[in-house]
Order: structure tokens, then C-alpha cells, then sequence
């Protein structure tokens, strides 16, 4: 008599089942953790004004060729970079996405507002010096500041 004719199928073997079923179980949820941390991760960098992409991408490959001890270096060395930038920071080449970068210098104040008035009547006041006493520019006639270093002429 064989052994299917007495009832003996390998496959319904029920210990075998639970166990297969627990391994399966374990996948998923390390996936779907997988999954949150490098959302968090993509998203944490990028509000940091680092590429997230980038650390996506260290995160996949090292999980891949490293398991998922890989994974954890790359979330402890994460770790220890993110505190280097600060949250809504902007990223290296600022200006890199954003319509416009700082200006190198201050914006002109505008005159102050009040009543005009008359200048005095009187003396024309002595010209200046045409070079700035800082670096040697020439000055325009009637000059406040230097525009090459910013000094009062």
C-alpha cells in the first residue's frame, strides 16, 4: 500500500504550517517597518536640506547587500549627521530650488519720511576727497559711502 492511499500527505503536516505561517507574518511586518523608517527618513532629510534620496538609496542598498544590519548602520550614521543640520535648513548651494537667494548686501534704507524742508541757505559745503579713505576707490561726487567697501567716505 503506498503512503497517499493511507492518508499521508507531507504538505498538511501542521507544525510546518503554523511555522510557515509565523515566518510570513515576521516578512510582512519587517517590510512595512522597512518601509515607515525610510519614509521618515526621506522626509526628515529633506527638511533638513539634505538629499533624501539620496539616504533612501544608502538605506535600500545596504539593507540589500548587508540585510538589514545594513539598514541599521545607515539609521545610526543618519543619526549622528542630522544633528549637524538643523530642521528647515536650507540645503549646500542655497538657492538650489527656491525663486530667489539672499542678497550679498543690505537693501538701501529709503529717505525718511517727514516734511520736506528747504536746505539752508548758506556756504555750498567743501567737496570731498575722490578716493575712499578705507581702500582707495574713487568716490562719485557728493558720495556717502564708498560703493567698493561700504565705508563712510
Amino acid at each position: 500500500m503506498s503512503f497517499l492511499a493511507q492518508g499521508f500527505a507531507p504538505l498538511q503536516f501542521e507544525p510546518f504550517g503554523a511555522f510557515l505561517t509565523v515566518i510570513c507574518a515576521l516578512v510582512i511586518a519587517a517590510l512595512v517597518v522597512f518601509i515607515f523608517v525610510a519614509v521618515w527618513l526621506y522626509r526628515d532629510a529633506e527638511n533638513r536640506g539634505m538629499s533624501g534620496g539620496l539616504w533612501v538609496a544608502l538605506l535600500l542598498l545596504a539593507s540589500v547587500f548587508f540585510n538589514f544590519l545594513g539598514g541599521f548602520v545607515v539609521l545610526i550614521v543618519y543619526l549622528l549627521v542630522r544633528g549637524q543640520h538643523p530642521y528647515g535648513s536650507y540645503p549646500a548651494g542655497y538657492g538650489y530650488g527656491y525663486p530667489y537667494a539672499p542678497p550679498a548686501y543690505p537693501p538701501p534704507m529709503p529717505p525718511p519720511s517727514g516734511p520736506a524742508t528747504a536746505a539752508p541757505a548758506g556756504p555750498a559745503p567743501a567737496p570731498q576727497s575722490t578716493n575712499c579713505k578705507s581702500c582707495g576707490a574713487p568716490l562719485a561726487p557728493n558720495a556717502t559711502f564708498c560703493s567698493n567697501c561700504g565705508s563712510k567716505a
